[in-house]
């Protein structure tokens, strides 16, 4: 007779591995995650201050290279911020 699998096994056999948190921290408000696995590239997420949903997500090679990119991701939003509220204070 062959061997019944058992069903946990079936219904896990496609599924990614487990993300694991390579860091974490918060800059000007905002809130960055870094995860990924040892086989997998790493995965960066920048939440907004105000909002629980991913504002912007990439995927690199390393940990300094997800940080870097969350960081410029993050300056160029408060720039943009600045740059909208100085446009709509002059034109009031």
């Amino acid at each position: 007779m062959y061997r019944i699998p058992d069903l946990h096994r079936v219904m896990n056999a496609g599924r990614r591995p487990r993300l694991q948190r390579i860091a974490a921290y918060r800059r000007l408000g905002y809130r960055v995650v870094v995860e990924g696995t040892p086989t997998t590239p790493l995965r960066w997420k920048v939440f907004r201050p105000w909002l629980r949903t991913v504002s912007a997500s990439g995927i690199v090679a390393s940990r300094e290279a997800a940080i870097d990119a969350a960081n410029a991701w993050i300056r160029q939003d408060v720039e943009t911020a600045r740059m909208t509220a100085a446009a709509v204070a002059a034109a009031h």
